[in-house]
């Protein structure tokens, strides 16, 4: 179930127990707060609004670090990083080969 709802003021994103405060910029997995840097944050943005879509290498280059030139292996990194802070909602990070990254169901 993918929620984005505006709600007194708050703008969340949510997939289960894993949301998203878009004014707050703060994470919970099941509750528990996330320390997220920006960079994850802007990822797991894309991602989850993206939810069973392919987000490219070069979507996320253009969106999460915009005027930066960075390498397949800054995504990889940041990627890596994410899915530790996640959980059990890491597994929904998928690699597809070529193409991109989804947050699958």
């Amino acid at each position: 179930m993918n929620i984005v709802e505006a709600r007194l003021g708050k703008h969340l994103l949510s997939y289960y127990g894993l949301s998203l405060n878009l004014d707050k910029k703060t994470a919970t997995v099941n509750g528990i707060p996330v320390n997220l840097t920006r960079t994850e944050f802007a990822l797991l943005h894309l991602l989850l609004s993206n939810r069973g879509n392919v987000v490219s290498r070069q979507q996320l280059m253009d969106t999460v670090w915009a005027k930066v030139i960075i390498s397949d292996h800054t995504i990889n990194v940041n990627i890596t990083r994410l899915r530790k802070k996640l959980g059990p909602y890491a597994r929904n990070i998928v690699s597809r080969t070529g193409f991109g990254y989804v947050f699958e169901e």
